[in-house]
């Protein structure tokens, strides 16, 4: 799945660096929450071919902070395939999280 998205959507946990990292190598376009999604357009917008910096400065949200561009939902693109940790996924495909509530699934655009 991840081969064949060209929007990915990533939540700026430490676990899902690694993706935040490999997107934009692959020239993806790469949306990750802002922290605590504190901010009106509560999503950073990393475009592989507008970085200042390597994608591994740019998967650190606080560096993503001082020169991605910020997003509202309905400045994105269709997201490909949205990347977020899970304390427990039922047999269903139901996910338990942590309850904060930041992959944000309507920024899918179903």
């Amino acid at each position: 799945m991840f081969d064949q998205a060209r929007v990915v959507k990533a939540v700026p946990d430490k676990p899902q660096a690694p993706v935040r990292v490999l997107g934009p190598r692959q020239g993806k376009l790469l949306f990750v929450a802002v922290p605590k999604i504190a901010a009106a357009k509560p999503f950073y917008e990393l475009d592989p071919s507008k970085l200042p910096v390597s994608p591994e400065e740019a998967a650190v949200p606080k560096k993503a902070a001082l020169f991605a561009r910020t997003v509202d939902t309905d400045e994105m693109p269709k997201i490909d395939l949205l990347v977020c940790g899970t304390v427990a996924v039922n047999r269903r495909g139901v996910r338990l999280g942590k309850g904060a509530g930041r992959p944000g699934f309507p920024a899918l655009h179903q």
